[in-house]
């Protein structure tokens, strides 16, 4: 089904995180109290948009106040030395160095824009975190302009919590993939569909993070999460894990198999496992803001964009203030463009069952097929992320969306004994093989 035209006319049902009072007392407080001088105001803004449009325009035609026209003439030195505009005359200022970009200027009535925007590209991250974000394509907007903003923010404050950390065991790590650690996120108090538990799985040299929905905590669903980390990433010289019996069998055998060294820390001892167990607090505090924001008790389809809020943001344990994206990739991630229309994503939710059906019948074309629904590819394959459906391991391009092989992946077996962890009621392909391994070694 197509998505909607229409504008959404309906209130949203999360929580709103700045109120139309807070806006308006934050452009008093810019205006009155702020000490900020680097910000603009509106006139300012034209008036340096002007003398960039018309550089040869004499201040004696503008102003009959000689005092005046020298400040034009100093605003205008400044302009022609230190701004320019873009094509639809938006005004920025110019990097100073090769490794910077043109950064746009903000002014007093649309800075509250820009940091709302930064806040929630962090994923209402802290004031530092928030701050640096808005630095990197904006100028003139204060440390202490950010600071006012976010203390009243709404979503921010609903989670807040005092935390006690437990002193963290220096690991030292040399490189990317030379250890990473896994722990289990135990989210069955809060269900989203079959999904109860979520793999976070964490290298300890970048900070980088992937996160993985699962039905359960079978050792052979936990193997089969880490494969497509190594499958995505490479494989890691360590993995490091708590004693949880969830990671033994395939999941040792696959370990084993590829040459990944196994270490397991003490059970329920969080300082063996430090750096994963305190960001398993961050993706809790994420996903709460996101359910808040979004007025939403789902979390599996949140995961894409936690972990990219997560990657994103500059750490002070690594060097230069670098993020965990930039490390692991040595550049930074793609920026948004522009925010995807929220009625278009309530439409792509609005495509059927049928739909995705028909569109993966395995005797027609693929591209035929998801025409004829009258979905576009894009829809089909944003709605089949969420649903976890017609998920396939093949030999095809996997860099094709539309070649989905054919084999459809078993569906998971839910567990909803904690205790039960290592009976796994079936074999597995991935259990299938290593049998299959292990018989051959038995015989040679």
């Amino acid at each position: 089904m197509a998505a909607s035209t229409q504008p959404r006319t309906e209130p949203r049902t999360g929580v709103q995180a700045f109120s139309q009072d807070i806006e308006h007392a934050f452009q008093t407080y810019l205006e009155k109290e702020s000490k900020n001088r680097s910000l603009f105001t509106a006139a300012d803004r034209s008036r340096y948009r002007m003398c960039l449009e018309e550089p040869d325009l004499k201040p004696q035609l503008l102003f009959p106040d000689k005092a005046d026209q020298q400040r034009f003439r100093n605003q205008k030195h400044d302009a022609i030395t230190n701004y320019e505009l873009d094509p639809q005359s938006q005004l920025y200022r110019t990097p100073k160095t090769a490794e910077e970009r043109p950064r746009v200027v903000a002014c007093t009535y649309d800075s509250f824009k820009h940091i709302v925007h930064a806040h929630h590209s962090v994923a209402h991250a802290g004031i530092s975190l928030t701050y640096k974000e808005l630095v990197r394509t904006v100028y003139g907007i204060a440390r202490e302009d950010v600071k006012w903003l976010l203390k009243h923010c709404r979503v921010c404050l609903v989670n807040r919590k005092n935390i006690t950390r437990a002193p963290l065991q220096p690991i030292v790590a040399e490189g990317v993939l030379e250890r990473v650690q896994a722990d289990l996120i135990d989210m069955r108090h809060q269900p989203d569909g079959h999904n109860k538990w979520i793999l976070h799985i964490k290298d300890h040299f970048s900070k980088f993070s992937m996160l993985y929905a699962l039905h359960s905590k079978r050792a052979i669903e936990i193997a089969d999460a880490f494969s497509l980390f190594v499958r995505h990433f490479d494989i890691p010289d360590i993995l490091q894990t708590d004693n949880g019996r969830e990671f033994k069998g395939a999941l040792l055998i696959f370990l084993k198999r590829h040459g990944i060294k196994l270490i397991n820390g003490r059970p329920r001892s969080p300082q063996t496992q430090g750096l994963v167990e305190q960001s398993n607090g961050v993706v809790k505090d994420k996903i709460r803001k996101w359910q808040e924001e979004n007025g939403s008790p789902e979390w599996a389809i949140a995961l894409t964009e936690v972990v990219m809020a997560m990657n994103r943001q500059h750490h002070r344990s690594l060097a230069h203030n670098m993020s965990p994206y930039e490390v692991m990739y040595g550049r930074n991630n793609k920026e948004r463009k522009h925010k995807v229309p929220e009625e278009e994503i309530i439409g792509l939710r609005t495509i059927t069952d049928d739909q995705i059906d028909a569109a993966c019948r395995e005797d027609v074309n693929p591209s035929q097929a998801i025409e004829n629904t009258g979905i576009t590819v894009d829809q089909f394959c944003t709605e089949l992320i969420p649903r976890e459906k017609h998920i396939v391991e093949s030999d095809s391009d996997p860099d094709n969306p539309l070649d989905f092989g054919s084999r459809a992946s078993p569906p998971s077996v839910i567990d909803d004994d904690p205790h039960s962890a290592d009976e796994e009621p079936g074999p597995s392909n991935l259990e299938a093989e290593n049998r299959s391994v292990q018989s051959s070694n038995h015989m040679n």
